[in-house]
């Protein structure tokens, strides 16, 4: 019943092609979207830039749940209400002790094993992964990147592989610290330009755009996969 969508962002001109794969996940004629943040967002704004997208897509029923500041427990049978949970973009490794910290590993697991459609952008995609901590590698050198990071860095595991977005936007000196980052740890990552996407439904992975996979060092393929 796995149903994930990984957008890279959502703000690219081509990601009609990644919306309509959201769309063909649906069944309902009326769908209610949570959303959950990275952090705070106490004004709503990302929120509220989130809804107009939605909207352009057809849909108007709208919930936010926080996992920060705002958190309420009571409110979490009406997030698993919804047909789809966003997880917004932003800082990976926040997010992820923000999810920890709310013991919602498993509620986010339970919400997707029950038929529910996860959507990540960006960082947020990242926690549909094994684990976040190629956002590290990111922000410093490879060699801060430890096992411990690794394994402490554990997200919510629905995937096996790791997920890389505006693959477009890095230079090729931090594309080296990725291949060696894979190499590393043995992984395989997908990494994705703004405008494509990745769909998984069931045991069935759908490349949406120029997807460039990189396995134990090597890019193993780049381009329509």
């Amino acid at each position: 019943m796995r149903k994930l969508v990984f957008y890279s962002d959502q703000g690219h001109k081509n990601n009609a092609r990644v919306d309509a794969k959201l769309l063909s996940l649906l069944r309902k004629p009326s769908v209610k979207v949570g959303y959950i943040p990275s952090g705070g967002d106490k004004k709503r704004k990302y929120y509220t830039e989130n809804c107009e997208y939605y909207k352009k897509l057809g849909f108007e029923d709208f919930f936010f749940f926080d996992l920060d500041d705002e958190y309420d427990e009571l409110r979490i049978n009406e997030l698993l209400s919804c047909n789809i949970i966003h997880l917004s973009a932003g800082d990976p490794q926040y997010f992820v002790q923000n999810i920890k910290k709310r013991n919602f590993v498993n509620v986010l697991r339970y919400f997707v094993d029950q038929g529910g459609i996860l959507v990540g952008v960006s960082g947020g995609s990242l926690q549909l992964t094994k684990t976040v901590a190629i956002y590290k590698s990111s922000i410093g050198n490879l060699r801060d990147v430890t096992y411990e990071d690794y394994l402490g860095l554990s997200a919510l595991n629905l995937v096996d592989f790791e997920f890389l977005p505006h693959y477009n936007r890095w230079s090729q000196d931090f594309i080296d610290t990725v291949k060696a980052y894979s190499a590393k740890f043995s992984c395989l990552i997908y990494a994705c330009r703004d405008g494509d996407g990745i769909l998984v439904n069931n045991n069935e992975i759908e490349f949406i755009g120029n997807i460039t996979k990189i396995e134990n060092g090597v890019v193993v393929s780049s381009g329509e996969l």
